[in-house]
């Protein structure tokens, strides 16, 4: 194999797509001289079946906003390879993603998941992880919570997820058609004047006061991680094609470490816990706007409403707390 020409080949072929090109010469630079040690590789034609999706959908949505507007956009969906498990990278169609992107995503998750040997995702189980995950962390509040004294927050808290953790990987260990799956968390806690935060993934909490947003949580991914080193902007993170690469998530490894956050918050104050679902849709200038307005308990239905309403390109979580000028002990 030359990869030169392999790649030179496939822009040919498939012209005006660079993410998915950038993403094939790197893995083909990387895997080049091993390659060429395997006659047999080229024998079944193994670099095109690899470098070129099985399927490609295109297709138009038309959905009304909220000003009653007619709008359109383009949707797709890659089927890149399924040797090892369902195929990756779901349904788009945000008026920010084009189709190299989603072949970007589909040819990296492929190869992703095939150096681990275990595919991950909403299709390997990712709706049992995030439930499972769930019920343990409400199970330990109601059994542990009473237990839990004055600066013990921190400690019961990641201790929550330490439990869900091993309850998802346990659970992915054993059935095999759930191997793999994962699922990001936030948990909070809201006492003595403070909110204390636990997280492990992308999912956010958010302090909502005087009608701003603050993010409160520090996100567990690869683009978190450029924009850290200074390599990449925030504002380059936001449309980051390799945005939806996690760090930290429950399930995937039998260790863990959660992040804890503490923050002073004062009667009036929202806080708005959140799944990648949400913030990857709806923009914070947007959200702020949303929750300025309406009933409390209707507030989280409008941020999943919007989220649908501008791609819904994943699933979505929204929930909201608001801290009241009296406590209310329980246990």
């Amino acid at each position: 194999m030359n990869a030169a020409k392999v790649l030179d080949d496939l822009k040919r072929r498939f012209p005006n797509e660079p993410e998915y090109h950038q993403a094939v010469e790197e893995v083909l630079s990387t895997i080049e001289e091993e390659y060429n040690k395997h006659p047999e590789f080229d024998k079944a034609n193994l670099i095109e079946r690899l470098c070129i999706p099985d399927r490609v959908y295109q297709f138009r949505v038309t959905w009304v906003d909220d000003k009653g507007n007619v709008q359109t956009n383009m949707g797709y969906r890659v089927q890149h390879n399924n040797a090892i498990g369902p195929y990756k990278g779901g349904v788009r169609f945000h008026s920010s993603v084009n189709l190299s992107i989603l072949k970007f995503l589909a040819f990296e998750q492929t190869f992703k998941n095939s150096l681990t040997g275990l595919p991950m995702g909403g299709a390997k189980g990712g709706r049992e992880a995030s439930q499972g995950a769930c019920n343990v962390i409400e199970n330990f509040f109601q059994e542990q919570y009473a237990q839990c004294g004055a600066g013990q927050e921190e400690p019961f808290l990641k201790k929550a997820l330490l439990y869900a953790n091993r309850f998802v990987f346990q659970k992915a260990a054993h059935e095999e058609a759930l191997a793999g799956m994962g699922t990001t968390a936030v948990c909070a806690l809201v006492r003595s004047g403070n909110v204390y935060l636990c997280h492990a993934g992308d999912s956010r909490a958010y302090l909502i006061r005087d009608g701003k947003l603050t993010q409160l949580t520090h996100d567990h991914s690869y683009v978190q991680e450029l924009v850290d080193c200074g390599t990449i902007t925030e504002e380059e993170a936001e449309h980051h094609p390799q945005k939806n690469i996690i760090t930290r998530a429950l399930g995937v490894d039998y260790r863990l470490e959660p992040e804890c956050t503490i923050v002073k918050v004062q009667p009036g104050d929202l806080l708005l816990l959140c799944s990648d679902g949400l913030t990857n849709m709806v923009p914070v200038e947007q959200m702020e706007q949303l929750l300025a307005q309406g009933p409390f308990y209707d507030l989280p239905d409008r941020l999943v409403d919007a989220a649908n309403e501008n791609g819904g390109s994943d699933n979505i979580t929204a929930l909201l707390l608001a801290v009241e000028p009296t406590e209310v002990h329980h246990g």
